[in-house]
């Protein structure tokens, strides 16, 4: 499962501590730092139709599976990341200000340049080796497979409600409510939603035992329906093959820091271990 902790500082290197299990894959290699444009709840807004007319939707889930994980060195070599080590479920309902920690470990020491993960998982790996799959087939379980079918993946989903929904005081036809927005993405019949996404980064970053460098990724969620370059996805009658086309549009590299703290993914779980741990004894039930 993808591991999220509240806060990480970012500190340029001071850790002398060399006996990090590097090669048994407890260093973290590099932390994917998505911070999101909107938290759950917020209002965005999205057309209706063509013509222009806008509706104000308040957010309710947005996440999305990440496998084939792979990385570019300065020699242009590609560096590929097993399922089982680098498959995550992104979850903005378990964000920390929006934000959503991916932890890589079990990356070679050297320099990289770009990141590439699939959003979703592609056909070869679904009809692939199940062992393969263990990890995928964890986080899928978390609400990103198919009643109907419990063997297929969710790749992705968006789903939020139209504030006129929410608006009791207004006047509305009992059997005509404001449309809310409810889009899965996932692989059936001749469609197939697995996408790519490839990010560059501003400067190269240097995997060793010393640092855990970090990459600042924006997500801009609304681009999912506006793109710079796409097609715009409306909410009368939204277009699974533009949705899914536009995930290309909505990761934007913002910047890194190279030399941050080394950090311990053991660590990093129990965290968030304890943190799950004070949360559930401070609600009654």
């Amino acid at each position: 499962m993808i591991t999220v902790i509240a806060v990480i500082t970012f500190t340029a290197c001071n850790n002398s501590d060399t006996n990090m299990e590097h090669d048994n894959g407890t260093h973290v290699s590099a932390v994917i730092k998505l911070d999101h444009s909107i938290a759950i709840g917020d209002e965005f807004t999205i057309q209706q139709q063509a013509d222009g007319v806008t509706q104000t939707l308040v957010l309710d889930k947005f996440k999305f599976l990440i496998s084939d994980v792979s990385v570019k060195t300065a020699n242009n070599n590609m560096i590929s990341i097993p399922n089982n080590v680098a498959g995550s479920l992104i979850d903005l309902a378990k964000a920390d200000d929006k934000e959503v920690k991916l932890y890589l470990t079990e990356i070679p020491d050297g320099e990289y340049k770009s990141i590439t993960f699939g959003i979703g998982v592609s056909d070869e790996v679904a009809s692939g080796s199940a062992d393969a799959q263990s990890r995928l087939f964890d986080l899928a379980s978390a609400d990103m497979n198919w009643s109907w079918n419990p063997n297929s993946y969710i790749f992705s989903k968006i789903e939020a409600t139209n504030k006129l929904n929410m608006m009791n005081h207004m006047a509305k036809s009992e059997t005509e409510d404001a449309d809310n927005l409810w889009i899965h993405i996932g692989k059936k019949g001749d469609f197939d939603g697995f996408r790519t996404v490839t990010l560059d980064f501003p400067q190269n970053i240097t995997v060793k035992n010393e640092v855990s460098p970090s990459v600042h990724v924006k997500v801009n969620i609304e681009k999912l329906f506006t793109p710079d370059n796409g097609v715009t996805v409306y909410l009368g009658a939204p277009n699974s093959s533009d949705f899914a086309d536009n995930y290309a549009n909505i990761f934007e590299v913002h910047h890194v820091h190279p030399l941050d703290e080394a950090v311990d993914l053991e660590d990093v779980e129990q965290d968030d271990h304890d943190h799950s741990d004070s949360e559930g004894s401070s609600h009654s039930h």
